[in-house]
C-alpha cells in the first residue's frame, strides 16, 4: 500500500503570516487538464509540512490569546493528531482571514463538509457544506459576502482529488465533481497527449500525496487519462456505463485488459484513468524481430500465451452486460433478461497496448484497449444490431456481416481478432514487420479495380459465399510454407483461418472455442518442446519421433476431459484448467467423470449466471436503506421480502473434505483423482449462493437462512469455541456467532433495517451413499439466545411491527426450545403448507410445498412458488401471516453409483430465474399490488433483490 503525504522541504523555521502565505502559495501546482488556465492546487504532503503541528500552534499563538489558543490547536488537529481543519486553516491564512477560524470551530464545521458554497441573503453570507446542509450560524458571522464568496475560491486549492486505487479488489472507484474541482494530475515533460476513439489520452503523473494504492504490483509510475466530452453527438450511448462499468470479476479474466483504475465525471467530460502503456502492438512489432525467435520454445510458449489472455479477456467482455443503471422497472429486467451481449467493435493493433515490464516481471504483455468502443447489453444496446448502430470500427478489420441486413454480434470481435493475429504471427515467424505494409499493399492491389480497401474480404460478400482475398489464403500458406514454421504454428493458422476468419458469421468460432484451441495448442506446447518450435519440414521419421502417440490426446478424449470442443460458454466454476488432475482418474472410473463433465455441461449451459450480474460500483447505487421509507406501524407480515436459501454457502465458503465419507466412493475405488472429482461435485451441490450475505445485505435482502453444525474450535477467529455452519454434510467456513455479529455490524450501519434470521440444525454424515442427521446439540438454544441477548434483538414469538424491530434481527428458530421459554417464531414444527398455523395464536406462517415430497420438476417447482406468490397478494392483507414462497430445489439421486441422476441448486435457479423476473415485473406494473411475504430464492442478485421488495413502493 502507498500514500506519500511527506515532502522534501525542510521545516519553516520563519512563522510571521506573510511568510507561512508566501509558503502556501509558492506550494501551487498547475494541474495537468485544466479547461481555464487558472487553476492550481496544493499537494497534501506539502500542506501537512507547511502546517505541521507544531507550526500550527506557534502561528495560532500570534492571534489567539491562551484561553482559546489550545482550543483552536487541538481543533485543528485533533487529539488522536489527524487534521481535523487544517484546510479550513489554511484556506482562511490565504484569504488573510484566520481570526475567522473560531467561528468554524464553533459551528461544527470541519474539513470533511468541504467544499463550502455560499450564498447571498441580502448582505448576508449563508454557507452551505458539500452535502448542501445550511450552516446555521454562519449568518451570524461578522464577515462580508465578498470575503465569504472569495473563501469559497480559494477554498478549491485544497479541495483537490484524492484517489483510491485498490487493484485488490473487484470494484473501482467512481467520482462525480463539481465544475470548479482541482485535478491532482500533473503534466508529464514534455507533455504527450495521443488521440484516439472517442476522445484524446493525456500522459500524466498523480501528485504521490493524493494517491492510495493497494496491490500486488509495484505502483504505477506514470498514468493515462482519457477525456470525453459528454455532450459530443459521436459519443458512445453508454459512456456513463462505461464510467461505472462492471469490472471483470476473476484476476485470470481481466489481466489482458487495460484495467480502469478509476474514473471521473467533471462538467461534460468523462476521466477515464489506466496505466500508461509503452506502446501498442505496431510498436511491438518494430522491436519483435530482436527480442524473439519462433525457433526458441520459451519464445513460442510466450507467443500463445498472450494470444490465449487475449482471447480469455475478450470473452469475458463478451459475456458482461453493462453496468448502466437502469431507472426503470422495464430497463432492469432487460438488462437482466437480455444474457450475454457485450463486444468491443475496434479490435485491431492499434487498440492492443504494450507494456513491456508488466507488473515489474520484465516480460512484454498485451492489453485490449479502447474499451470506451464496447458495447454492453442495456436496453440502448443488444447484442446484434445493425452495422449503422456500431461507431469507432476500422475499416480495415471490418467483418463481412457489416455489408449484410443481420445485424453484428460478438462473433464481430472475432474476425477482427483473427485478422491481427494473422498480422502478429507473420512478424513473429518471417520477423520484419514489413510484412504487415506489404501483406497490406497486397490486399489492396487485389481491391483496385472495386473500392480499393485493404479489408480481408471483398466488399459486398456479405459472408454469405465464404469469401477472403484470395491474397489472405495465400498469406496463410505461405506462412504455413515458412521454414521456421512448427507443428504449433500451423495449428494456429489452422484456428485462424478455419475458425476466426469464417465470414459466416453463424458458423465462426466464439471467444469460448478460440481459446479451447488455444489452450490445447499450449498444452501440447508444455508436452513437446518440438510441436512448439521445431519446423514441420524435418524427415517424416523425426517428426513422428519427436511427438509420441501418448503425448497427443485424441480430439474426443480432449472433450471428455474438457480441454476443447464441447459447450462454448464455458464458465469460471468448471474451468477446463481444472481438469488436468481428474485425467487419470476418469480412465479408473469413467462414469465418475461423466457425472462430473455432465455437472460442467449444466454450468455451460447457463446463460443467465447471476455470476455475471454484479454491479461495479456499489459506493454510487445500493439498496443498504429501503426499509427507511415503509411506515413503522406496518407489520413485518405486511411486507415483501427478498430472501436467500442456505444463505452462507458460495462456494468459497464450502469446504468438503477429501479424506471423509463424502467421497466414500472415490476411496472405495483408492483413486486420488476420483477424490478430487467426488468433492467437486459435492461443492457444487452444496454451493446455494454466488454472493456472500455481506453483498446481499447492500442488495436489499432481509431474509437469510443459516444451518448450523458441532462446536467446534475456529483458529480463524482466535481460537474460539463455537457453532460452525454447514450445508448438510458440507461444512462453510466461518462460525454463526461471526457471521451474526457482522449482520450485527450491518443493522447498526444501517438502523432502519430489520432483518429475518432462521436458524436450523442441518449437520448430516455420509454413510456408504445416504445422508444421515447428527443429533442436535441441545445447547444450541443457549448459544443463540446469548447472542440475540447481546445485540438486544427481537425474541418474541409472534410477527412485530417494523417500529419494534428496526435495527434488530427477528430470530425464526427451527431448532428445539423448551415450550415455556420463548425464544422467536416456532419453525421447527413440520411445514405448514397446507393451513396457516403455529403451535399457538401468534407467529402464523405458510408455504406450498410439503416438506414430505421430494424434489419436484423445474415447472412443478414454478407452479408451487406462483401459487403461493398470488395466495400472499390475494390473502386478507391484516391477516398477521408470513407467506413464504420458494423457488429453491435440488435433486440428487445416488442410489444408482453408476448412473447418478443430479438437477443442481444452480441448474433449478437458472431455469426459474426467467419466470420470477417476469412475475415480479408484471405485478409491479399492474393495478392491484400487494404483499408478497417472504421470496426465497438461490443465487439471489440484485436485480432479483430489487424486483421484489420494490413491490413495497408505488410506482
Amino acid at each position: 500500500m502507498s500514500g506519500e503525504v511527506l515532502g522534501s522541504e525542510p521545516p519553516m523555521v520563519d512563522i510571521d503570516m506573510s511568510s507561512v502565505w508566501e509558503a502556501l502559495m509558492n506550494a501551487c501546482r498547475k494541474p495537468a487538464i485544466d479547461h481555464t488556465g487558472k487553476q492550481a492546487f496544493i499537494p497534501l504532503g506539502r500542506l501537512l509540512r507547511i502546517l505541521s503541528p507544531r507550526n500550527v500552534e506557534r502561528i495560532l499563538s500570534q492571534r489567539f490569546t491562551d484561553e482559546t489558543l489550545m482550543i483552536l490547536v487541538n481543533e485543528v488537529y485533533g487529539a488522536n493528531g489527524e487534521p481535523r481543519r487544517l484546510k479550513i486553516m489554511a484556506t482562511l491564512i490565504l484569504v488573510n482571514g484566520l481570526n475567522f477560524l473560531l467561528d468554524f470551530v464553533n459551528a461544527k464545521v470541519e474539513d470533511s463538509q468541504l467544499p463550502l458554497t455560499v450564498h447571498r441573503r441580502g448582505q448576508q453570507a449563508i454557507l452551505y457544506d458539500r452535502e448542501k446542509n445550511e450552516i446555521e450560524s454562519s449568518k451570524n458571522w461578522t464577515w462580508s459576502y465578498p470575503e465569504a464568496e472569495y473563501f469559497t475560491m480559494k477554498q478549491m486549492q485544497l479541495c483537490s482529488l484524492f484517489c483510491t486505487i485498490d487493484e485488490e479488489e473487484q470494484f473501482m472507484d467512481h467520482f462525480r465533481l463539481p465544475a470548479d474541482f482541482v485535478l491532482p494530475l500533473v503534466d508529464s515533460d514534455p507533455p504527450v497527449i495521443r488521440s484516439g476513439g472517442y476522445g484524446k489520452v493525456t500522459k500524466v503523473f498523480i501528485e504521490p500525496s493524493h494517491l492510495w494504492y493497494r496491490g500486488s504490483y509495484p505502483k504505477p509510475e506514470c498514468f493515462a487519462i482519457k477525456a470525453v466530452q459528454h455532450s459530443s453527438i459521436d459519443h458512445p450511448s453508454e459512456a456513463d456505463s462505461l464510467a461505472r462499468r462492471l469490472v471483470i470479476k476473476k484476476l485470470a479474466d481481466r489481466e489482458h485488459l487495460h484495467q480502469l483504475l478509476f474514473s471521473f465525471r467533471r462538467a461534460d467530460y468523462y476521466y477515464l484513468v489506466f496505466e500508461w502503456a509503452d506502446g501498442d502492438l505496431t510498436d511491438l512489432w518494430e522491436t519483435m524481430p530482436s527480442l524473439y525467435r519462433p525457433d526458441v520454445e520459451e519464445d513460442a510458449v510466450w507467443f500463445y500465451r498472450q494470444c490465449a489472455g487475449i482471447v480469455r479477456s475478450l470473452g469475458s467482455l463478451h459475456e458482461q452486460r453493462s453496468s448502466y443503471t437502469a431507472t426503470t422497472v422495464e430497463e432492469r429486467v432487460h438488462i437482466a433478461l437480455g444474457g450475454k451481449y457485450g463486444r468491443h467493435s475496434d479490435i485491431k493493433p492499434q487498440n492492443l497496448l504494450w507494456f513491456s515490464d508488466f507488473q515489474g516481471d520484465k516480460k512484454d504483455h498485451l492489453v485490449i484497449a479502447d474499451l470506451g468502443l464496447t458495447q454492453f447489453n442495456t436496453s440502448q444496446s443488444k447484442s446484434h444490431v445493425s452495422w449503422a448502430g456500431v461507431k469507432g470500427y476500422t475499416q480495415t478489420y471490418k467483418a463481412p456481416e457489416s455489408e449484410g441486413s443481420d445485424g453484428v454480434g460478438a462473433r464481430y470481435d472475432i474476425w477482427s481478432l483473427g485478422c491481427v493475429f494473422l498480422e502478429h504471427a507473420s512478424v513473429f515467424l518471417m520477423r520484419d514487420n514489413s510484412c504487415v505494409r506489404t501483406f497490406s499493399d497486397n490486399r489492396l492491389e487485389e481491391d483496385k479495380e472495386k473500392d480499393f480497401t485493404d479489408t480481408y474480404t471483398p466488399i459486398g460478400s456479405r459472408g454469405i459465399r465464404g469469401e477472403v482475398k484470395k491474397t489472405v489464403t495465400k498469406m496463410i500458406q505461405d506462412l504455413k510454407d515458412h521454414e521456421l514454421c512448427a507443428p504449433s504454428m500451423s495449428d494456429f493458422l489452422d484456428l485462424i483461418s478455419e475458425g476466426m476468419l469464417e465470414p459466416n458469421q453463424y458458423d465462426r468460432h466464439t471467444a469460448g472455442m478460440v481459446l479451447r484451441a488455444l489452450r490445447d495448442i499450449q498444452l501440447r506446447c508444455d508436452q513437446d518442446p518440438r510441436y512448439a518450435c521445431v519446423s514441420r519440414h524435418l524427415p517424416l521419421k523425426d517428426r513422428l519421433k519427436s511427438i509420441p502417440d501418448s503425448r497427443i490426446p485424441s480430439r474426443q478424449s480432449r472433450i471428455l476431459a474438457g480441454i476443447s470442443g464441447g459447450q462454448e460458454g464455458s464458465r469460471a466454476n468448471f474451468d477446463s484448467s481444472q481438469t488436468d488432475s481428474t485425467e487419470d482418474a476418469g480412465a479408473a472410473d469413467p462414469e465418475a467423470l461423466r457425472m462430473l463433465n455432465e455437472l460442467r455441461h449444466m454450468s455451460n449451459d447457463i446463460n443467465l449466471s447471476p455470476d455475471i450480474l454484479q454491479l461495479q460500483i456499489p459506493k454510487i447505487r445500493f439498496d443498504g436503506d429501503w426499509m427507511k421509507t415503509l411506515p413503522g406501524d406496518l407489520s413485518v407480515t405486511q411486507i415483501s421480502i427478498p430472501g436467500t436459501h442456505n444463505s452462507h454457502a458460495i462456494k468459497s465458503n464450502v469446504v468438503v473434505a477429501s479424506n471423509g465419507n463424502v467421497n466414500f466412493a472415490a476411496h472405495a475405488l483408492y483413486n486420488p483423482g476420483i477424490v478430487s472429482m467426488y468433492a467437486e461435485i459435492y461443492t457444487t451441490i452444496a454451493t446455494c449462493q454466488s454472493f456472500s450475505m455481506w453483498d446481499q445485505l447492500h442488495f436489499g435482502v432481509r431474509c437469510f437462512d443459516l444451518r448450523v453444525r458441532s462446536w467446534e474450535k475456529f483458529d480463524n477467529e482466535g481460537g474460539r469455541w463455537a457453532f460452525g455452519l454447514c450445508h448438510g454434510s458440507a461444512k462453510l467456513k466461518e462460525s454463526l456467532t461471526q457471521v451474526l455479529d457482522g449482520m450485527a455490524d450491518f443493522l447498526k450501519k444501517y438502523p432502519s433495517e430489520t432483518l429475518l434470521i432462521s436458524i436450523k440444525w442441518d449437520e448430516e454424515k455420509l454413510e456408504g451413499s445416504k445422508s444421515a442427521p447428527v443429533t442436535p446439540d441441545w445447547n444450541l438454544r443457549f448459544g443463540v439466545s446469548e447472542i440475540w441477548d447481546k445485540h438486544n434483538w427481537f425474541k418474541g414469538a409472534y410477527w412485530p411491527k417494523l417500529h419494534e424491530v428496526r435495527g434488530r434481527a427477528i430470530l425464526l428458530r427451527r431448532f428445539w426450545n423448551p415450550d415455556n421459554e420463548p425464544l422467536g417464531i416456532n419453525f421447527d414444527k413440520p411445514s405448514f403448507f397446507d393451513n396457516a398455523r403455529s403451535d399457538g395464536p401468534e407467529g402464523k406462517w405458510k408455504q406450498m410445498t410439503d416438506p414430505s415430497v421430494g424434489s419436484k420438476t423445474i415447472e412443478e417447482r414454478w407452479k408451487c412458488a406462483r401459487d403461493m406468490l398470488i395466495e400472499a397478494k390475494e390473502a386478507d392483507f391484516n391477516d398477521d401471516v408470513m407467506y413464504f414462497a420458494s423457488t429453491c430445489d435440488v435433486w440428487l439421486d445416488m442410489t444408482e453409483l453408476k448412473k447418478p441422476k443430479f438437477w443442481t441448486p444452480l441448474y433449478y435457479s437458472q431455469q426459474l430465474y426467467q419466470p420470477l423476473l417476469l412475475f415480479m415485473n408484471g405485478e409491479y406494473r399492474s393495478q392491484k399490488k400487494g404483499r408478497y411475504g417472504v421470496v426465497v430464492t438461490d443465487f439471489c442478485n440484485q436485480t432479483v433483490s430489487q424486483l421484489i421488495f420494490e413491490q413495497n413502493f408505488s410506482r
